[in-house]
């Protein structure tokens, strides 16, 4: 069980993150919430630049749901 705040201050996280990784033209953002019995299935997903392992910023993927972590703190 979780309180409904939490739930809001990840999806907030999700998509202000996902928003800052869409491209300037194009860019989308899908998220689908789908009810399955007693629980829901949440998906977030946009087509921005990702979090490769290879590239500019390595680290990226091992410390992503580290508390207070984001990219500026990375680069």
């Amino acid at each position: 069980m979780v309180f409904a705040t939490e739930i809001l201050q990840i999806l907030s996280n999700f998509i202000l993150n996902s928003f800052d990784a869409l491209p300037t033209e194009g860019g989308i953002l899908r998220v689908r919430v789908k009810g399955v019995g007693d629980c829901v299935h949440v998906t977030v997903a946009d087509n921005g630049s990702g979090m490769s392992d290879s590239g500019s910023l390595p680290v990226v993927r091992r410390h992503c749901f580290l508390k207070y972590m984001s990219l500026q703190l990375l680069s």
